[in-house]
């Protein structure tokens, strides 16, 4: 029924919790190990883990090279055997009440391509506390902060919506596996980033309905070799993954809020990392794409 795609890069420390969080569920009937080229001894605890039980799968990109973790996931969703497909990184774990809302919803709502719900942090060190809130994240539960209908969440992943904030992760995501042939697959080419575009395009183009957002149903194990808690996070990756979700936007050829707030922060990026006499004209049309946004009702 559902397949688990779980990247695997340099999880050596962690990897055994995240199985042990989802082994439990029966109606779990595939494990993706998706190994991505480790340099510590991943590979061959995930082979270890895979003889042990007949769920778990090992699956490696071709030569065992590193790939990214767009490349990875990509990887799982085309060897996902299951009719429902979620998502669980490395260094995370799930909680006993992952999939409670997911089935019921799926079950009884036909249109719903997918259910997200909220998670919760673990820290694993001081270090990684502190360098989670200087990012600018304040609570401990990633989560919408109320429920919204699919056609509206794009507007609440934008900050436009009228009441609605927050995002969600891939932990607390569950998918209907026939929607990957109408939203694609993660874009290879950002090296982060990729699962905010994604789950952009999967609110766009499907209709996603809210589980347990006050709940969480996983959490995300924050530690010192986070991407999210490195400095290599900033403006240039931001800056990518704008470029390609305006190019999303205008390929819609629908106007409104959702594509000029697109454009806007695709140029604020862009003024913000351009030199020369290319920062000028980036910076008019950020202020021109601003004030155009600013018009708008945030609905």
């Amino acid at each position: 029924m559902i397949s688990v795609v779980v990247p695997v890069y340099n999880a050596e420390p962690y990897i055994e919790r995240a199985l042990r969080s989802v082994l439990p569920f029966d109606a779990v009937t595939e494990i993706l190990l998706v190994e991505d080229g480790s340099t510590d001894r991943s590979l061959a605890l995930c082979e270890d883990l895979a003889k042990a039980d007949a769920r778990i799968r090992l699956v490696q990109h071709e030569g065992g090279v590193n790939r990214g973790a767009g490349a990875t996931r990509n990887l799982g969703l085309r060897k996902a055997a299951g009719y429902l497909i979620a998502f669980l990184d490395a260094d995370d774990y799930y909680l006993e009440n992952r999939f409670e809302a997911d089935l019921r919803i799926l079950t009884e709502v036909p249109t719903c391509t997918g259910v997200y719900n909220a998670i919760g942090v673990h820290f694993y060190s001081d270090a990684a506390r502190e360098s989670f809130r200087s990012k600018g994240f304040e609570s401990d539960l990633t989560s919408i902060s109320e429920p919204v209908p699919g056609s509206e969440l794009p507007l609440v992943l934008l900050n436009r919506h009228p009441t609605a904030r927050g995002h969600f992760h891939l932990d607390g995501l569950t998918i209907r596996r026939q929607v990957i042939e109408r939203v694609g697959y993660f874009d290879e080419r950002l090296r982060l980033h990729q699962d905010s575009e994604w789950m952009f395009r999967l609110a766009y183009l499907g209709d996603l309905l809210p589980g347990s957002l006050e709940t969480p149903v996983a959490v995300r194990g924050v530690h010192d070799q986070n991407r999210i808690t490195s400095d290599d996070n900033g403006l240039r990756s931001r800056k990518k993954q704008f470029e390609v979700m305006a190019d999303f936007v205008r390929a819609q050829g629908e106007p409104g809020v959702i594509r000029d707030a697109i454009l806007m922060r695709d140029a604020y990026y862009r003024w913000k990392t351009a030199s020369g006499p290319g920062r000028y004209l980036a910076l008019a049309r950020y202020r021109f794409l601003k004030a155009k946004v600013g018009r708008l009702p945030r609905g």
